[in-house]
């Protein structure tokens, strides 16, 4: 295997389990306080995927965030877009209690 390979391999693999799930939720931008609905469609103990319930995804990068689910608030931010939503990283990891939780707010399938 050459030496790219092993580096594009290694990029598109995740270090953590993806779960692809469901659940409502808001995601609140820090710097403007606009709030988007949507749903979480794809979360891991690092990231997620919101996709807010619009017809046109404007393109953000680099905002700060905060992500409601329920009664839970996540700190992250949004480190791009796709026609699937924003990628969310988050400042923290989510422990497996919070983890279980949010997944507990809606559909949830292990992602393979």
């Amino acid at each position: 295997m050459s030496l790219f390979a092993m580096r594009r391999r290694k990029w598109r693999e995740r270090s953590a389990e993806r779960f692809k799930c469901h659940v409502p939720g808001h995601l609140v931008l820090c710097e403007s306080g606009v709030v988007f609905e949507g749903l979480l469609i794809d979360l891991s103990i690092g990231g997620a995927m919101f996709r807010p319930a619009l017809t046109y995804l404007l393109s953000r990068k680099s905002g700060d965030v905060i992500l409601k689910i329920g009664e839970i608030d996540i700190a992250g931010e949004i480190m791009g877009t796709s026609p699937r939503g924003y990628g969310l990283r988050f400042d923290q990891a989510l422990t497996d209690a919070v983890l279980r939780r949010v997944l507990a707010c809606g559909d949830v399938a292990v992602a393979a």
